[in-house]
Formats: C-alpha cells, structure tokens, sequence
C-alpha cells in the first residue's frame, strides 16, 4: 500500500506521524495511507510558503505565469494517472474522473493567462494636479479549502 509523506519547504517530510487511511469509497478497501498534518505542520508550510513568497512576488507575472503553465502540461501528460487516482480515491467513473484531472490543467492555463492581462488604474484625486497610480502586485500567501460533492 502507497505510503504518501508531507511536502513542506520544499522537501518531503519524515518522521512520525499519525496516518490516516484513505478508502475507495465503491470497494471500502485501503488505497493508501496519508499523514495528519499537525497545527505545526500547516504552521511550518505556511512559514515556508511567506519566505519563498518574497522573491516569487518579484519575478514577472509572465514568468509565473510560465511554470503554472508547465505544471498544467505534466497535468495532462499525468492525466491517466491522477484519473485513476481520482477513481480509487472518490469512487468516481473513469470519464468523469479523467475530464477532472484535464479540468484542472485548463482552469491552470486559464489562470496563467491573466499575466497578460494585468492591469493598473488611474484615479484623479481629490487635490489638483495630482493622480493616484493603482499597481497590482501579488499580496501574499493564501490557502483554501474546497468541499465538492457531484
């Protein structure tokens, strides 16, 4: 049985840690196992994440925008694989499954794509011969936690 470990700071992590067992929903066998991440553990890949986040911010949007692409493409070359996963893991048809995993290296594509597109503002202020320049510019670390029930 696969044995899965945390990737934190850019190296997986050992060491022990309370496993939990993830179960093929249609067959209610054991697929694998996957660590409990502690509160340190979420604290540390955070830490990481905010330290790496300072130079990431300043390379080009087009540049970033060029690994997200990179990562879309090992997506659909993986695309077998991560469905067979998906089936195992949410009890799903192998189409559905697979037009998820290709789903998501669209939705990748698509977002890498607004690097092309950001844009500033201009806001004339309220003082005479003065205006306000908006930039955008990335904000920082940001996580989120996305329940999904077909």
């Amino acid at each position: 049985m696969k044995q899965y470990k945390l990737f934190i700071d850019g190296k997986f992590v050992n060491g022990k840690r309370e496993m939990i067992q993830v179960i093929n929903p249609s067959t209610e066998e054991v697929i694998s196992e996957v660590p409990k991440a502690t509160a340190k553990d979420v604290q540390a890949a955070v830490d990481a994440a905010a330290r790496a986040e300072v130079s990431w911010k300043k390379t080009p949007a087009i540049e970033r925008a060029g690994y997200v692409k990179e990562i879309a493409a090992l997506v659909r070359k993986n695309a077998d694989f991560l469905a067979q996963i998906i089936m195992e893991e949410q009890g799903k048809t192998w189409g559905l499954a697979h037009v998820e995993a290709n789903f998501t290296a669209d939705y990748m594509d698509y977002m890498a794509e607004f690097a092309r597109r950001i844009e500033g503002e201009v806001v004339q202020s309220d003082a005479p011969n003065e205006n306000i320049f908006l930039k955008k510019e990335p904000i920082g670390v940001a996580a989120g936690i996305l329940p999904w029930n077909f």
